[in-house]
């Protein structure tokens, strides 16, 4: 699965402002996007997604304003929660275009 994290950093931390999770349907060598899924960052199954994105971005320097992480993770049933976060990019803005 494939999703995007925003956070914003202080002098008192990074915090996790939402996450989306993107529906996307691949056919004929094109990805289209279906859909962005709001979640709601405290959620456990996004405990390991959200953790990884805050060392993202401390780990870049990121550390006072908006930034803006998209990763893909897997979902482990046993533990009910996204496992094995991978970094797709992170930018030093808001979401969006």
């Amino acid at each position: 699965k494939e999703f995007a994290v925003n956070m914003i950093s202080t002098t008192d931390g990074i915090e996790c402002t939402d996450a989306w999770l993107y529906r996307k349907d691949v056919g004929e060598g094109v990805a289209r996007y279906i859909s962005a899924d709001m979640m709601d960052p405290g959620e456990k199954k996004l405990e390991k997604v959200v953790a990884y994105a805050k060392q993202v971005a401390a780990a870049v320097g990121i550390l006072y304003g908006a930034a803006h992480l998209e990763l893909k993770a897997s979902y482990c049933k046993e533990k009910k929660q996204y496992i094995n976060p991978c970094m797709i990019e992170i930018g030093a803005r808001l979401s969006g275009g």
